[in-house]
């Protein structure tokens, strides 16, 4: 059969199924799908409306499907999920948080210990800095990232730190 589209002979195997049912000359799989990428493109609006509307008008038989789909496949939605996660909040990807964590050698940024790590960003520009662990993160957060009442912090743990210092020594 030849392609309408690039021309070339090819074997029925390189056809849709539909296509070699009716025996008519018309795009090969690649062609094919080159154009459906293309058309896709260039209706995307169209189609997000269409899929929109399918949704809204079958919104039970779509969630229970949902539901469905994450029940048998738990593991690759909460992959995906938190792949998504990582996309939308800080702007990174998957590969993105892998390669930091294998430059921090699985490390928290601050205290070095070894833990799960989460994201550490500016709440202002929303920059990444790196990965910390959790009670790292939550001590920069209840800080404000305001490096003054973080040495006011230090100073006042010191000084605590120095008069139970004074006191064991006593005993």
């Amino acid at each position: 059969m030849i392609c309408v589209k690039c021309r070339e002979n090819k074997s029925e195997e390189d056809f849709g199924s539909e296509i070699t049912r009716r025996r008519i000359g018309r795009r090969c799989k690649a062609c094919q799908c080159t154009y459906n990428k293309v058309w896709a493109e260039k209706h995307k609006e169209e189609n997000k409306a269409r899929r929109k509307a399918y949704n809204q008008r079958n919104k039970e038989r779509c969630v229970a499907k949902a539901v469905e789909w994450i029940k048998n496949n738990r593991e690759r939605y909460r992959r995906n999920a938190y792949s998504a996660r990582l996309k939308r909040e800080y702007g990174i990807t998957t590969g993105q948080y892998n390669e930091m964590l294998e430059e921090q050698e699985g490390k928290c940024a601050i205290c070095y210990r070894t833990r799960k790590l989460v994201v550490d960003h500016c709440h202002k520009t929303r920059k990444v800095r790196s990965l910390v662990c959790r009670p790292c993160n939550l001590g920069l957060g209840a800080f404000e990232d305001n490096n003054e009442l973080l040495l006011q912090a230090t100073e006042y743990l010191g000084y605590w730190r120095a008069r139970f210092d004074e006191e064991y020594a006593t005993l």
